[in-house]
């Protein structure tokens, strides 16, 4: 078989996992019925709407539906997906994207995201290498979040709360409504009770025939979400090979700076401590967000991908090429669970930042082990309390004991 025909053989596969085809609408076509204003002719007025691309009008109708009927699954689907159409998002185009940056890498010669690896590949390093199949606009990244310009030549994004953040952008709002729609029509397995957004009641008595539609919508619903957290998250402007964002970038300059007698490095634990608390402000693990809006988009992007992952695990027929990186991926994160739902959220919400930190907390050890060899028994125990502190505050919870430092090894996080 032709590497085209392969692709086509996968992507169709991903299609009739969840019961559909490649060139016909997901939700299938209903007869109208004679009544205008019947549920039935709304929601085939919707469909067809769909079918031809015109998804205002397929929202108009399927909106329509839902109020006539909101114990209906194909009215709540139709609604969903015409959300993400909306916003830009189909879910079948980001599955054939997500399959052909396989296949890309494989045709380059670079190494898989499926295939097996020493190190397994961190959640972060998944979503940033699938960044470029749903991109936010300058204007969309500055109502995300606060640009901190310390280093002008390496600004870094703020994030606002998850809940401003959504009001504030269309395509996030989009994504909402869908995952709204289609709450209730998915399993209780794939919901994640620290989203309030998941709390939502379960359909009773009415028969769910859609089950693949509706959690293959709510993975991608997530996943579009998480995406857009991410880029926020890993802000970059000046480009690096390999890939950095500009907070290692700034972490790197630090790295660079050449200490040559006592004096400087004061200026050192300094610049580690501005660090840690820009990481902080951009990562906080374990407080609420704000007073009015709750969610960190850290959180949020650990409850998006929780679900994405559980919404795969619904979805047994899709290929691994679409599911494989992130179901690894998030396997680390997925072990942090106990009885105390919100101390294990905090865990693996502290295990997420742990890989956003990590090439950063690297960089710090290196500069840290390098004092110890070129600056013996000049760095202060208020200055060595003070570093390591920041360093282990940058390294999170999740730092491999091996990598601290020995100057920071006997000292308390």
């Amino acid at each position: 078989m032709s590497s085209a025909g392969y692709r086509q053989f996968v992507i169709a596969s991903a299609l009739l996992a969840c019961g559909c085809s490649a060139e016909t609408n997901v939700l299938g076509m209903l007869t109208p019925n004679s009544q205008k204003e019947s549920f039935e002719n709304m929601l085939a007025v919707g469909r067809a709407a769909y079918d031809r691309g015109d998804f205002e009008l397929a929202l108009e109708f399927s909106t329509r539906a839902i109020v006539l009927n909101r114990f209906s699954e194909d009215a709540a689907l139709l609604y969903g997906y015409t959300n993400l159409a909306l916003s830009g998002i189909d879910p079948f185009t980001l599955a054939r994207k997500m399959i052909s940056a396989q296949e890309t890498k494989k045709a380059e010669g670079e190494a898989s995201l499926l295939d097996e690896a020493p190190q397994q590949k961190d959640t972060t390093d998944v979503l940033s290498s699938l960044q470029e199949i749903i991109g936010l606009s300058e204007n969309e990244f500055a109502l995300l979040g606060t640009l901190d310009k310390t280093d002008p030549e390496l600004p870094v994004l703020v994030p606002k709360c998850a809940e401003e953040a959504r009001a504030a952008v269309a395509t996030l709002r989009r994504a909402e409504q869908a995952i709204f729609s289609i709450c209730p029509f998915v399993d209780e397995e794939v919901k994640v009770r620290t989203d309030v957004r998941q709390l939502c009641y379960q359909v009773e008595g009415v028969p769910r025939t859609q089950t693949a539609k509706a959690h293959f919508l709510w993975a991608f619903a997530h996943l579009s979400e998480a995406l857009a957290f991410n880029s926020v998250l890993t802000y970059t402007t000046k480009f690096a090979q390999p890939a950095k964002t500009n907070l290692e970038q700034r972490v790197e300059k630090i790295r660079a700076t050449q200490i040559t007698d006592p004096t400087q490095i004061s200026g050192f634990v300094d610049s580690v401590n501005a660090v840690e608390k820009t990481v902080s402000a951009i990562l906080p693990v374990g407080t609420t967000c704000s007073e009015q809006f709750p969610t960190s988009q850290l959180k949020a992007m650990l409850n998006d991908m929780l679900a994405v992952d559980k919404g795969f695990a619904r979805l047994p027929g899709i290929p691994t090429k679409i599911t494989g990186a992130i179901t690894k991926a998030m396997a680390r994160i997925q072990a942090l669970q106990d009885n105390a739902t919100s101390n294990a959220s905090n865990r693996q919400a502290s295990t997420l930042k742990s890989q956003f930190t990590k090439r950063m907390s690297q960089t710090i050890a290196s500069k840290i082990t390098e004092l110890e060899t070129t600056q013996p028994d000049q760095i202060t125990e208020e200055k060595r309390t003070e570093l390591c502190s920041s360093y282990r505050s940058i390294a999170g919870a999740d730092v491999n004991p091996a990598s601290v430092p020995a100057l920071c090894q006997t000292s308390e996080p």
